[in-house]
């Protein structure tokens, strides 16, 4: 199954990261792995962490270690939205899994970010902003709020349907 990685705000670290935790992945982990994104974000990027590149036409090799590579060439409002859009388009059709790299609330068109977006574009309003690791699954109460309304935003009926939306999302998961 394929994992298609949206670039981020090309301005971000999310690219800086993601490179480098590429070379803590083995070949197999790496290998369902499709970047998905902008030459020229990736190339500014790999300059500024100064380690080895080289660019192919559907593949980055970063010190001898290989990511396949999705390049893009028209921007829709955003590097980080077109990106987005892209990988969405590419997981509906061929099935697969997102990966979202870091961007910024003014990527997205009408939307204060991924989340708000996802629950438009797939008209489900149970949508969450979920992080999950080896060690510790979080599934995040509210999203883009100012910290000065969560008292306005917070409730009881919210923190528990949250909770409940955590568990069935852990259920399907196993």
């Amino acid at each position: 199954m394929k994992v298609y990685i949206t670039q981020g705000h090309e301005k971000g670290i999310g690219l800086e990261v993601l490179f480098k935790s590429l070379l803590l992945l083995t070949k197999r982990e790496r290998e369902s792995l499709v970047l998905v994104g902008y030459k020229k974000s990736f190339e500014e990027t790999l300059k500024s962490i100064n380690y080895p590149y080289q660019i192919s036409d559907h593949s980055i090799s970063i010190a001898r270690i290989e990511i396949e590579v999705l390049y893009l060439t028209e921007v829709e409002t955003s590097e980080s939205f077109s990106s987005l859009v892209e990988a969405m388009k590419r997981v509906e059709k061929e099935g697969g899994v997102l990966y979202t790299l870091p961007t910024s609330k003014d990527q997205f068109p009408g939307f204060p970010g991924h989340t708000e977006f996802f629950r438009s574009h797939y008209h489900c309003n149970d949508l969450g902003m979920f992080f999950s690791s080896t060690e510790m699954q979080v599934l995040l109460l509210t999203d883009h709020y100012p910290i000065n309304s969560l008292s306005e935003v917070l409730s009881e009926d919210l923190i528990f349907s949250r909770i409940n939306l955590d568990l069935q999302t852990l259920d399907r998961w196993n």
